[in-house]
């Protein structure tokens, strides 16, 4: 990991390909604040495909503006994201993915580079973390946080109106906030977007410049928060197709189509793919417990993929690769159990 100063940093090239390709590998940038008593944190390019963080903050520092205080600025996966083609790879061939790997035992290169990000944070000991993504698939901005508090809505405003509580345990660094650590992901839309690249460049100029965070009026503009999402995945060995109708040989065929469902509703008439030979028995769904619960929420109606109850779909990927790697959508049950509240 390199440490810079913004001096030693030096003039920012043009591009973004030529920013990573200065900075070399993972990299921590402090930048001078008008209150030098205070910091904060941002994490960009934890994922190497997802580029908006990376390319908003390279537009930021070549305005080479003042931010109210201390900044502290990790950007991660340089070699993934360098890989060609630029910003491609969610992280380098043969390797794993770096945001799964913010928990004990720590194992390997990535689980080191995690271990010695959280290090940096606890001894930076910041008054808030920002930490961005792109969505698996289009959709809109939302935050995610494993806290629920007026700070955490308040730094998920600087983005975007909409919070996801999660208590999902996977190893991804937002696991790490606190009450006294606000820290939030924030999926700022799809990586081919420039929309997306819009909202992290104005998320993060109001992350920059606002003294106060954690202002009341601020946090009241989150007001959508939907909470504890579960996980629609392959199970293991299973195999995935995109199409607009069933493929064979494939235990699993989601539609083409599928981003267009993130959060919306879709009933138990939507069809949102169709099952092979195995059936339900491709998917999971695994609870708090650990047990699969996919009969609970998805249904197979004449080999058609449908809910078995309303839902609300998000980060619904059209990527194979990603689906088979991480999960199909997260999703929230709509009904008497659900836990959704809006302030």
């Amino acid at each position: 990991i390199r440490y810079l100063t913004r001096e030693e940093l030096g003039p920012i090239p043009e591009t973004v390909e030529a920013f990573l390709q200065q900075l070399g590998g993972p990299t921590w940038i402090h930048i001078k604040g008008q209150n030098s008593h205070r910091n904060r944190v941002l994490v960009t390019l934890l994922h190497g495909n997802e580029p908006s963080g990376c390319i908003a903050l390279h537009q930021w520092l070549r305005e080479d503006q003042q931010p109210i205080v201390d900044l502290y600025c990790f950007i991660a996966s340089v070699a993934a994201a360098l890989t060609p083609p630029l910003f491609s790879h969610r992280m380098p061939v043969g390797r794993r993915d770096l945001n799964r790997c913010f928990k004990p035992p720590f194992e390997g290169p990535e689980g080191a580079l995690a271990r010695a990000c959280l290090e940096q944070i606890e001894q930076l000991r910041p008054e808030a973390v920002v930490d961005i993504h792109n969505t698996s698939g289009d959709g809109p901005a939302f935050g995610v946080s494993a806290c629920e508090s007026r700070a955490h809505n308040a730094l998920t405003a600087c983005f975007t109106h909409r919070l996801v509580i999660t208590d999902l345990q996977m190893g991804a660094l937002l696991e790490a906030a606190r009450d006294d650590l606000p820290l939030v992901t924030v999926e700022v839309g799809g990586s081919q977007e420039e929309s997306s690249h819009q909202v992290a460049y104005e998320g993060l100029c109001h992350y920059f410049f606002t003294d106060n965070l954690y202002a009341p009026d601020i946090s009241a503009e989150v007001f959508e928060v939907l909470k504890h999402p579960l996980r629609l995945e392959l199970t293991e060995g299973a195999s995935i197709s995109y199409n607009n109708r069933p493929q064979a040989g494939f235990d699993v065929t989601i539609s083409d189509d599928i981003e267009r469902h993130n959060f919306g509703l879709v009933t138990t008439e939507t069809t949102l793919g169709w099952l092979g030979e195995q059936g339900l028995r491709a998917l999971s769904v695994i609870d708090a417990q650990g047990q699969n619960r996919v009969e609970q929420y998805f249904a197979s109606v004449q080999n058609a993929l449908r809910p078995h109850q309303p839902l609300k779909l998000f980060m619904a990927t059209p990527n194979p690769e990603l689906a088979a790697g991480d999960c199909l959508c997260y999703f929230l049950p709509l009904g008497p159990a659900q836990e959704t509240a809006r302030s």
